[in-house]
């Protein structure tokens, strides 16, 4: 019976997500980092392999992880970065860790993941309505029209247009 009394009173307790965030924001700020070397025509995986090929036998398989959309840092779909680095942001915004919280900025906006860009324009709707309603209307009025000027000149636009008449049709 002391034994498991005993077990319990040492088990470690996080009484806070600062020091998780803390760490994660770090992770995500380093895939920005690589996102913006992407951008800038680094290519992760291809030069890695071309390094390995110099260094080692050429006949050697070699593993790596393709990316399906880049940039994507180390993750496979930058969708999937987006969306972790916005939920990262503003966790760490509310805990006042604001340089951190914007060195994972681009992480989330240059992979371009409409959800994730929705969240953090949603997030910082919120955050100015607490400051400002006049301010925060004019954001959410300023996002519409940017986000209206966008859609109509992208080329995915047929994409969309082809989902909204699925939809229709399936109504």
């Amino acid at each position: 019976c002391s034994r498991s009394r005993s077990v319990r009173a040492h088990r470690s307790r996080l009484h806070s997500l600062e020091p998780a965030l803390i760490g994660a924001g770090i992770g995500i700020a380093i895939n920005g980092a690589l996102v913006l070397a992407q951008l800038g025509g680094f290519d992760l995986i291809g030069d890695t392999i071309d390094l390995i090929d110099e260094l080692i036998e050429p006949s050697l398989p070699l593993l790596a992880i393709p990316q399906k959309s880049a940039p994507a840092g180390l993750f496979v779909v930058g969708n999937y970065l987006a969306e972790a680095a916005v939920l990262v942001a503003v966790a760490l915004a509310l805990y006042r860790r604001l340089v951190l919280a914007a060195l994972c900025l681009p992480a989330a906006i240059l992979p371009m993941g409409r959800g994730a860009l929705l969240a953090l324009a949603v997030a910082a709707l919120a955050w100015l309505w607490s400051r400002s309603r006049k301010g925060a209307v004019m954001l959410a009025l300023t996002l519409g029209l940017l986000t209206a000027a966008w859609a109509a000149t992208t080329p995915h636009r047929s994409s969309t247009l082809q989902r909204l008449d699925i939809w229709r049709d399936t109504l």
